[in-house]
């Protein structure tokens, strides 16, 4: 199993179920430290497809600390398939809901993630179709 680093930058972005993991990277602007967001908007939304057809879609989210104290971004993951989108925290001490680790089984299903502490993202659920 390998790491595969992917990096953010806002509107949809394909994970494609596999054996190795993706762990999402914020970009950062030149000579600043600064995430893009911060000055163009380029992450603010971000919507991940995954496609579990033929695999778990296994996924590092960036660490809370990666956003400089600047929460605007929003990430979607939809899980596109009949297996799981497994997302873990980037950073210990990071939490997502209270939990270190979110799975998303359903096939179908969105949930939406937002940083809402500089330790803890939020996770909403949507509902399901079919």
């Amino acid at each position: 199993m390998a790491t595969i680093n992917k990096e953010v930058k806002g509107g949809a972005i394909t994970l494609v179920g596999t054996t190795d993991t993706y762990n999402l990277v914020i970009p950062t602007l030149i000579n600043t430290g600064l995430p893009h967001y911060l000055d163009n908007q380029v992450i603010e939304e971000c919507y991940f497809i995954c496609d579990t057809s033929s695999e778990n879609c296994i996924i590092n989210l960036p660490p809370i600390s990666a956003f400089k104290g600047s929460w605007g971004p929003k990430f979607y993951f939809s899980n596109m398939g009949e297996g799981s989108v497994i997302i873990n925290v980037g950073s210990p001490g990071d939490t997502i809901n209270g939990f270190t680790s979110w799975e998303i089984s359903t096939e179908f299903e969105t949930d939406y993630f937002h940083v809402v502490d500089y330790d803890l993202w939020a996770n909403f659920k949507s509902l399901t179709i079919g």
